[in-house]
C-alpha cells in the first residue's frame, strides 16, 4: 500500500463526524462512538440532532461506578460495552473519562471519576485493560486539566506543574503505563496558555517521552483549531472532519516549511496503524442485552451510597409506603451531551418497588422538568401522607440544573422538591430521601429526614436497584469517591472556578478535595470514602514491615462482619505524611480493595500493596519525583475521616526538607471559611508568565476566538452570532431555552472557537465568512470585504500544484 502527501493530509483528519479517512479506499475506515457509559452510536446517513442513536444498554456513569470502587464490576462494565461495539461495527468508544473533579459544579462531573487520581487511575486502568482484551480500542479523556464547561473551549488553565503532574495528569499517566490505551483525546481548552491539541508539553514530551504511549492521540470534536501545530506538538488524528478547510492549513505549512513530511507521516502512520489493527479486531456478532442488563444492575447495586439511616432501611416485604417525586416515574438515569443513551423503556420507580413486595401509594408532587412547585401537585401528595406514613421521596438533580456544556451554579436540589419536602416533614418524620444526580448536592435536610440513600445516575437498571436495596434484597456497599462539602464557599476553588473570564488560575495548587479539608482542618458533609451499610464491619490484625526501603510493601488486614446482613466493605489504605515545611497533603489514598460478600460473622484477610509512587511527590524545581525519607502512618479505614487501624512506618528515601514556609505563607496560614491566596503568592508557585486571553483588543483576534468574544468587537459578528442562535433554536422548535441539549450546542456554537464552528457547520457558516469576522473585530474592514467576497479558491489552488511538485516522487 502507497499513500502519497495529499492521502496523508486526508488521514490526519477525520472522513466524517464519527469516521477515520479511508483515502478512497486505500484503507479502511472504522467508526469511533462516544460510550464510557453504552455506546451513542449516531445515524450516519441523515442529519439528526445529538440526543438521535442506536439503541444501546445504558450503564451507571462515572461518578456512580467509581462510588463501587469495585474493579471487576468496572471491568464486566467495559466487556459488556465491547460486546455492544462489536454488533455496532464500533473500534473505538471515547472514554473513559478520568478528569480530576477539581470542583462539584462542573457540569461534567457525572462523567469522571473521581477528585482522587489514584482511585481514578486505577479504574480507569482495569476499563481499558477490559475493553481492549475484547478487541474494542479505548481512548482516555480528556487530556488535560479539562476541569470546568464554563468557555470550555477557549479557556485557559493555569496550574503549576506539581499540581499538573500528581493531581490533573496522574490518573492519565497510571492509565497509560498499566494499560496502554489505543488513543488518548486531547481536551478542548488551553493548558498554561497553549491548547491542548497543540501543547507538545502534554503530548510529546510527558504522554510520549515520559510515559512511552505508542497510541493515537486525538481531538475532542472541534478541539483542533491549528492542525499543523498539532501535528508538530504530537497530536495524530482530528475529529471530526473538516469538510477540507484544515487540508489548506497543511498544504499552505507544508510549502513554507512549518510542517514536515516527517512530522506528517507519523502522524498518518499511526492512524493507519489504528485503523488496518482495529478494522481486523470486529466480530460479527450480536449484543446480548439482557446479559448487558445485568452487568448494569450489578454495577448499579455496588455504587449506590447509603449517606444516612436510622434504622428505617431496609423495609420488609409487604410494608405500605408512599412514594413521592416525579423523579419516580420520569427517571434521571443518565447525563447529557456526549454520554446520552438511547435505551430500553425503563421499568419506573413504582413499579420497581410493588415488583419487590412493597404496598404502594404514587404522587408526583413536583414537575422534574421545572424549577417552581405546582400547588396542585404538592397538594395531591400531601394528602396521600399520614402521621407515621412511610414516605419515600425520589428526588435529586434534575438535567435542568446539570449536564454538558454548562456549570451549575449552586450545590443546591431544585426549590420545587425542597419546598414540598419541607412540608412533607412536618407530617411525618419516617422519610427516606432516594437520590439521584452526576454530583455533590446539598442534603441540609439530612438531619430531618430518617435516610438518603444516594443512587446517583445509576444507567437503566437504576429503579430496580433502587427497589433490591431499598428492600434489603441487597445491602449498600458504596462509597463517596469525591467529598461533599457543608457549603460552597467551603470548596478550595470556590474563589477561582468558573468565572466569567478565560484565564482560570488554580491556587489550590495540590489541595483538591479532601487533600484541601483534611490538611487545613475543614468540615464536610459526608468526607471522601464515606458510605454507610445495613451491616458493621471490624477492622483488626493489621500486617506490615516497621519500615520502608524499596521495592513492594504488604499490608495485611482483617476484615470481619459483625452486623446481621451480608455485605460488602471497602477497605481504603491512606498514607499520613510526615510534618514538613514544604507544601503536601495531610494524607492520601494509595490502595484499596473491596471484600466479597461476607456473610454475619464471616471474615477476609485483605492483601494491598504500597511501592515507592505511595509515598513520592514531584519536585518541579527539579523535574523529579523524589521518595522523602521519614517517618509515615499507614492508616487503614472506612472513609478519610473513619480510620480503624494504623501504624507508623520509617521510609528510607531522599533527606529531602526544602522550606517553603516564608515564600509561600499564605498557604501556611489559612484561617477564614474560604481558601484564599493571592494571584502574587500563586506566581510563586506558578514560577512561569501568566498567559491572559480574557482581555483582547482589536488587532489581537484569531480564528481561535469565539463567536461571543468577537461580537463584543464588530457588528458583523452580532450579525453572525444572531443567526447562529436563531439556526440552533429552529432545530429545537417547541423546547425550553433551558433544555440541556439546546444549551450545550449553543455553547458549542458561539463559545466555542469561530473555526470550530465553521469547520463543523457543513457549510452553513462559511469559513471565509467566520475570517471576515475576525477581520471585522480587528477593524480591518476592508479586509474582511475582500474575504467575503474572494475567499480562499486561487491560494488552494497554488499550494496544491505546489505541493505536487514538492512531493510527485514521495510517498508513504
Amino acid at each position: 500500500m502507497k499513500l502519497t502527501i495529499e492521502d496523508k493530509i486526508k488521514l490526519v483528519s477525520g472522513k466524517s463526524a464519527w469516521r477515520t479517512n479511508d483515502c478512497n479506499g486505500k484503507l479502511p475506515s472504522i467508526m469511533l462512538s462516544d460510550g464510557p457509559h453504552g455506546l451513542r452510536v449516531p445515524y450516519e446517513d441523515m442529519v439528526v440532532q445529538n440526543n438521535n442513536s442506536h439503541y444501546a444498554t445504558a450503564f451507571p456513569t462515572a461518578s456512580a461506578a467509581a462510588c463501587s470502587w469495585d474493579i471487576e464490576a468496572v471491568a464486566e462494565e467495559a466487556r459488556a460495552i465491547a460486546q455492544e461495539a462489536h454488533a455496532e461495527k464500533v473500534s473505538v468508544v471515547l472514554g473513559p473519562g478520568v478528569n480530576i473533579k477539581r470542583s462539584p459544579l462542573c457540569g461534567r462531573n457525572f462523567e469522571y471519576y473521581s477528585e482522587d487520581p489514584y482511585l481514578a487511575g486505577t479504574l480507569a486502568t482495569s476499563f481499558v485493560n477490559s475493553m481492549q482484551e475484547e478487541g474494542i480500542g479505548t481512548s482516555l479523556k480528556h487530556y488535560a486539566v479539562n476541569s470546568q464547561e464554563t468557555f470550555r473551549m477557549t479557556s485557559n488553565s493555569q496550574v503549576d506543574e506539581r499540581a499538573l503532574r500528581e493531581i490533573y495528569t496522574k490518573a492519565f499517566e497510571m492509565t497509560v503505563k498499566n494499560a496502554h490505551p489505543t488513543t488518548v483525546m486531547a481536551s478542548y481548552n488551553r493548558v498554561n496558555g497553549v491548547y491542548g491539541c497543540r501543547n507538545k508539553h502534554l503530548l510529546t514530551e510527558l504522554l510520549r517521552d515520559e510515559w512511552g504511549f505508542k497510541g493515537v492521540v486525538v481531538s475532542d470534536w472541534g478541539a483542533c483549531n491549528n492542525l499543523p501545530d498539532a501535528i508538530n506538538a504530537g497530536m495524530d488524528l482530528e475529529m471530526p472532519g473538516n469538510n477540507g478547510i484544515h487540508f489548506v492549513e497543511l498544504r499552505h505549512a507544508m510549502v513554507k516549511g512549518d510542517l514536515t513530511n516527517l512530522a506528517l507521516t507519523k502522524a498518518a502512520t499511526r492512524v493507519a496503524d489504528l485503523a488496518i489493527n482495529q478494522s481486523k479486531n470486529i466480530k460479527d456478532s450480536m449484543a446480548d442485552r439482557d446479559y448487558s442488563n445485568k452487568v448494569a444492575l450489578n454495577l448499579c447495586n455496588e455504587s449506590a451510597v447509603l449517606l444516612e439511616n436510622d434504622g428505617l432501611l431496609p423495609l420488609s416485604y409487604g410494608t405500605k409506603v408512599v412514594v413521592i417525586g416525579d423523579l419516580a416515574v420520569n427517571t434521571r438515569f443518565q447525563g447529557g451531551g456526549s454520554s446520552h443513551i438511547n435505551t430500553r423503556e425503563l421499568v419506573n420507580g413504582v413499579d420497581a418497588l410493588k415488583a419487590y413486595g412493597l404496598d404502594v401509594k404514587f404522587a408526583r408532587g413536583y414537575d422534574a422538568s421545572k424549577l417552581r412547585p405546582d400547588k396542585n401537585l404538592e397538594q395531591e401528595a400531601l394528602s396521600l401522607i399520614k402521621p407515621h406514613s412511610i414516605v419515600l421521596f425520589y428526588g435529586g438533580l434534575t438535567d435542568k440544573v446539570e449536564g454538558e456544556g454548562f456549570d451549575r451554579s449552586s450545590l443546591d436540589i431544585p426549590y420545587n422538591q425542597i419546598h414540598l419536602l419541607k412540608q412533607i416533614l412536618m407530617c411525618t418524620n419516617d422519610v427516606a430521601f432516594i437520590a439521584f444526580g452526576g454530583a455533590p448536592m446539598n442534603f441540609s435536610f439530612r438531619n430531618y429526614v430518617s435516610s438518603i440513600l444516594l443512587m446517583h445516575l445509576g444507567g437503566q437498571a437504576v429503579q430496580e436497584s433502587a427497589a433490591m436495596l431499598i428492600t434489603g434484597v441487597k445491602t449498600p456497599s458504596g462509597k463517596l469517591a469525591e467529598t461533599y462539602p457543608l457549603k460552597l464557599k467551603d470548596v478550595p476553588c470556590y474563589n477561582y472556578f468558573g468565572k466569567m473570564n478565560l484565564d482560570i488560575q488554580y491556587r489550590e495548587s495540590i489541595f483538591v478535595g479532601y487533600r484541601y479539608y483534611q490538611t487545613y482542618g475543614r468540615r464536610v458533609m459526608y468526607p471522601f470514602g464515606y458510605g454507610l451499610s445495613y451491616t458493621e464491619f471490624e477492622y483488626s490484625e493489621l500486617e506490615l514491615a516497621n519500615e520502608y526501603i524499596g521495592g513492594k510493601m504488604q499490608v495485611k488486614v482483617k476484615i470481619t462482619n459483625i452486623g446481621d446482613f451480608p455485605g460488602r466493605e471497602v477497605v481504603q489504605l491512606y498514607v499520613g505524611n510526615p510534618k514538613c515545611k514544604y507544601l503536601r497533603a495531610a494524607k492520601e489514598l494509595r490502595a484499596f480493595a473491596k471484600t466479597k460478600l461476607l456473610e454475619p460473622e464471616e471474615s477476609e484477610v485483605i492483601t494491598l500493596t504500597l511501592d515507592e509512587t505511595s509515598f513520592n511527590l514531584f519536585d518541579a524545581d527539579t523535574n523529579r519525583y523524589v521518595v522523602p525519607s521519614g517517618t509515615y502512618d499507614i492508616q487503614i479505614g472506612a472513609s478519610v475521616e473513619d480510620i480503624r487501624i494504623s501504624k507508623m512506618i520509617d521510609v528510607t528515601g531522599e533527606d529531602y526538607n526544602p522550606d517553603r514556609r516564608k515564600e509561600l505563607a499564605e498557604y501556611f496560614s489559612q484561617t477564614g471559611d474560604r481558601f484564599t491566596i493571592t494571584k502574587t503568592q500563586f506566581a510563586k508557585l506558578y514560577n512561569m508568565p501568566f498567559s491572559t486571553f480574557s482581555f483582547m483588543t482589536k488587532g489581537e483576534f484569531t480564528t481561535e476566538n469565539s463567536l461571543n468574544q468577537l461580537a463584543e468587537h464588530s457588528l458583523l459578528g452580532r450579525t453572525v452570532r444572531g443567526v447562529a442562535k436563531l439556526g440552533i433554536r429552529a432545530m429545537y422548535l417547541g423546547r425550553s431555552k433551558e433544555d440541556p441539549e439546546l444549551k450545550m450546542m449553543l455553547s458549542l456554537a458561539i463559545d466555542g472557537t469561530i473555526d470550530s464552528a465553521a469547520c463543523q457547520s457543513n457549510g452553513i457558516l462559511p469559513y471565509r465568512l467566520a475570517e471576515a469576522v475576525v477581520h471585522a473585530a480587528n477593524g480591518e474592514k476592508v479586509k474582511a470585504v475582500r474575504k467575503l467576497i474572494k475567499g480562499n479558491k486561487l491560494k488552494e489552488r497554488i499550494e496544491k500544484l505546489e505541493l505536487r511538485r514538492m512531493f510527485k516522487d514521495k510517498e508513504l
